[in-house]
């Protein structure tokens, strides 16, 4: 299946949280059987803070709120100001859940589909927030809550096919660049940690390479082993942005293992 650039960030989106919400489930399920594990918390933040992160990309609002919080009670417990509790793990694992639903409702075919039934799933899901922030204050909220006459039965989930854009500050040109009379290099070897640092680099490094008319241009990718959501949004869009404004070619290679698995699972791969 071919995705646009929004498209496939939201499929993205739901690759993340299918990945994450895994690792959530069997981390939660080990700490409830032995509540003294602490070490899995870490994990379990990077997970939360991985699924918000691409949530915001999409704007999915719900998904953001909730792993927002989620977040928040891991890195709390981890400094020792918050103790989860077995009986804490029930919301928990029941968030875990609702992020999952939350990715399938963004399907357009989707069983979760009207106005009723986002209603209900925005419902469970700000029931969640709720009650994580009261576990996170240290408080304990009653099993039902009343409904909020601001909320009830008029929220739903926010989908939007616009892609957030990304805040890149103005390039930051080293005092060389703009003396040597030297061309740059048509190939750019990326670091092995694809985030939001090396992404204004390359796009620096592009810019600056569209300048002098270069035919063929290529991201040298084998020794990245990682990549964040906004890497995957610059290297998604990078492509059209050549072919828009000039007549080279953008290439990604040689690729990481990593990398390879990927760009394939993005669609990103596809010239």
């Amino acid at each position: 299946m071919n995705f646009g650039p929004n498209e496939m960030m939201m499929d993205l989106f739901r690759a993340e949280v299918e990945s994450h919400s895994e690792s959530l489930s069997n981390s939660l399920l080990s700490l409830e059987r032995n509540p003294t594990e602490t070490n899995c918390y870490d994990a379990m933040m990077r997970s939360a803070h991985s699924i918000k992160g691409a949530a915001r990309i999409v704007r999915v609002d719900l998904a953001v709120d909730l792993a927002h919080v989620m977040e928040d009670c891991f890195v709390a417990a981890k400094r020792g100001e918050l103790e989860i509790r077995p009986s804490d793990i029930d919301v928990l694992l029941r968030s875990v859940d609702l992020l999952v639903q939350i990715s399938e409702s963004t399907k357009g075919d989707s069983d979760i589909a009207g106005s009723d039934a986002t209603s209900d799933l925005t419902n469970r899901v700000q029931d969640c927030v709720r009650r994580l922030r009261a576990l996170r204050e240290g408080k304990t909220l009653p099993e039902t809550l009343p409904q909020s006459s601001s909320t009830s039965g008029k929220t739903e989930v926010i989908l939007t096919n616009q892609v957030e854009p990304i805040p890149i500050p103005p390039p930051v040109v080293e005092e060389r660049a703009s003396t040597s009379p030297e061309k740059p290099n048509t190939i750019r070897k990326v670091a092995q940690f694809f985030d939001r640092n090396e992404a204004e680099s390359v796009r620096v490094w592009l810019i600056e390479t569209l300048r002098h008319d270069r035919a063929e241009m290529a991201l040298d990718m084998s020794s990245t082993t990682d990549i964040d959501p906004i890497g995957l949004a610059f290297l998604a869009t990078a492509r059209d942005y050549v072919r828009a404004n000039s007549p080279a070619t953008l290439h990604y290679r040689p690729l990481s293992v990593e990398m390879k698995v990927a760009l394939r699972v993005t669609g990103i791969d596809k010239e």
